[in-house]
């Protein structure tokens, strides 16, 4: 029989949540929990340069799109990169504390895209979850592929394995860097800059 990883958005009793809901929902007895992080920088610039239209409807504690100084609205949706910092680190300090508990299992989005890191990975949800694979999750063996995205590209992996921003100011990273916990850059293993 297989068991199925849901990702925590699915329904938490009043209908869909949201991938990135900073509101915990009670965890479901016959659920399982993959916490993936991303690079907090390249998360932030991810939002700041691309169509975001989903975290600024949806993310209302901190607001990416309030206003603040000019050199800390980052990219053409000029998001506010200490409202986006602080999200990265409500959201994943959430998880953090149940980052112990037997259904929960954290990682890093980066680890994904290294072979020896996503086998160990997925050898370690297997054990923990005692899960069988619908599909075999090791034959995506390409260090520019990732089970999460096929059609990564060698520069994009790069580009996220070196986990720094092309197109953050230093002053836009300085304050990502203030608004994060050391002890989060430290669980996830992350460089600040």
């Amino acid at each position: 029989m297989y068991r199925y990883f849901e990702v925590w958005c699915r329904n938490g009793g009043s209908g869909p949540k949201w991938k990135h809901s900073l509101e915990m929902a009670p965890f479901e007895s016959d659920m399982f929990y993959l916490v993936i992080a991303k690079n907090p920088y390249l998360w932030i610039e991810s939002i700041a340069f691309r169509n975001p239209m989903d975290y600024l409807e949806r993310q209302k504690l901190y607001s990416a799109g309030e206003p603040t100084s000019a050199d800390l609205m980052a990219g053409p949706n000029k998001i506010n990169v200490i409202n986006t910092a602080k999200t990265w680190n409500h959201f994943y300090n959430n998880w953090k504390a149940f980052a112990s508990y037997e259904k929960v299992y954290c990682m890093k989005y980066e680890d994904l895209l290294v072979e020896e890191k996503r086998k160990s990975i997925l050898e370690d949800i297997h054990v923990k979850f005692g899960c069988e694979w619908r599909i075999d999750p090791l034959k995506y063996k390409k260090p520019e592929t990732s089970i999460l995205d096929r059609k990564q590209d060698t520069n994009k992996t790069k580009y996220y394995l070196s986990e720094r921003p092309k197109n953050l100011t230093d002053i836009q990273i300085r304050a990502i860097s203030e608004n994060i916990d050391q002890d989060l850059f430290d669980f996830f293993s992350y460089a600040r800059l």
